[in-house]
This record gives structure tokens, C-alpha cells and sequence, in this order.
């Protein structure tokens, strides 16, 4: 009877923890922060899950977003909006208490300047590496393909060049996907939804 009880109850701490997705980028302008958008979209408004996307960069992008939305009184750096709670200037102990706020989904934005972002990026339970293949940036690629090598990653890429990511996919022996493109990440085509639910593989249930 013992051991069946520390079964349900490890089986429920499990249950009740949030899924944790790390995406990070080989450098400035792949379109790491775009494909994580994408993610928490399809996410929260797709599958309904209770989904925060965490900036875990020095971009300051969702600030930007903050400015658009139309309710300016909310705090900039947690607030509400198309269903994803957006939150930025992001520290370990904002993490810790995000783990606990009962989200499906955390989804950590990241970037390889970013100390914590690369903390994060290695806790998480999906990792995605956001590939580049244009020639100023198939080094930061390289190294960072080269730094995640002996972890269980998914490499993805926006418009990639044929060639380089045939090399790429030789050299670290990492498949490459192609990413869906779409002309705003918070109003995504069906089939970029089907894209994002076999990168996941998630199962039909919440």
C-alpha cells in the first residue's frame, strides 16, 4: 500500500508540472523569438493550454509588444495577451515561482548570450535549436550545434540554404526542419499548427 502511494503521488507532482520548451537561437535574427510566438500560440490558442512565454534573452522584444497592446496600465513585464502571458526581465527566482502558477506550458525564449537563458535552455523538457545557414552566421550555428551535442535537441531552420543545411546535417548528424512561414507569429495557417504539433509530439490530450 506504501509503495502505491508514493506512485499517486509522484505520479501527480508530474502531472501537475508545466512542460517546459527551450528554443534558442545560433545569434541575433534567426527568428528564435518569432518560431517561440508561433509555439505559444499554437499552444494556448490552438490546444488550449495555459501557456507563458519567458524571455530569457537581453532583446527586450515583448516591450515592444507591450506598447501595442491596447491596455497600458498592466505591468510590462507580465502581462496577458492573444491567451500568452508574456513575461520578461526573467530571473531564476521569477522561474521558480512560474513553475508553480499551475501553467501547461512555459516556454523559454532564449538566446546564447544569455546565462540564464542557457541555464534554462538545458532544464528544459523540449529544446529547440534555431539553426541559420546564412554565412556570417553558420559559425554561431556550428558552435552552438556543437555545445548541445550530447543532449536530445530538435534543430530547425528559417529559409535555409539546401546545401549548407545538408552540411550541417552531416557534420552533427542532427536533422534540420525547415520552419513554416508565416507573416504574423500570433495568426498562424493550419498546417503551420500541424508543423508545430509533430515538432512537439504532443499527444491529443491536455
Amino acid at each position: 500500500m506504501r509503495k502505491f502511494l508514493r506512485h499517486v503521488k509522484r505520479k501527480d507532482i508530474l502531472i501537475n508540472k508545466p512542460l517546459k520548451i527551450g528554443i534558442i537561437g545560433a545569434g541575433k535574427g534567426v527568428g528564435t523569438t518569432c518560431l517561440a510566438m508561433m509555439i505559444a500560440n499554437f499552444c494556448a490558442n490552438f490546444r488550449g493550454f495555459k501557456t507563458a512565454l519567458v524571455e530569457c534573452n537581453n532583446n527586450k522584444d515583448y516591450i515592444k509588444i507591450w506598447n501595442e497592446t491596447s491596455n497600458m496600465q498592466k505591468d510590462m513585464y507580465d502581462f496577458l495577451y492573444k491567451n500568452i502571458h508574456f513575461i520578461s526581465e526573467t530571473t531564476t527566482k521569477k522561474v521558480t515561482q512560474l513553475e508553480l502558477k499551475g501553467y501547461h506550458m512555459l516556454i523559454f525564449d532564449c538566446s546564447m548570450d544569455s546565462e540564464l537563458g542557457f541555464i534554462e535552455f538545458f532544464r528544459c523538457n523540449i529544446r529547440i535549436v534555431v539553426c541559420s545557414t546564412e554565412l556570417y552566421k553558420i559559425g554561431c550555428t556550428k558552435k552552438l550545434l556543437s555545445d548541445v551535442k550530447d543532449i536530445p535537441i530538435k534543430a530547425v531552420a528559417f529559409c535555409a540554404d539546401k546545401k549548407a543545411k545538408a552540411k550541417i546535417e552531416k557534420d552533427f548528424k542532427r536533422v534540420v526542419k525547415d520552419i513554416p512561414m508565416e507573416c504574423n507569429s500570433l495568426c498562424i495557417k493550419p498546417e503551420t499548427c500541424n508543423w508545430i504539433n509533430q515538432l512537439l509530439e504532443l499527444s491529443n490530450k491536455k
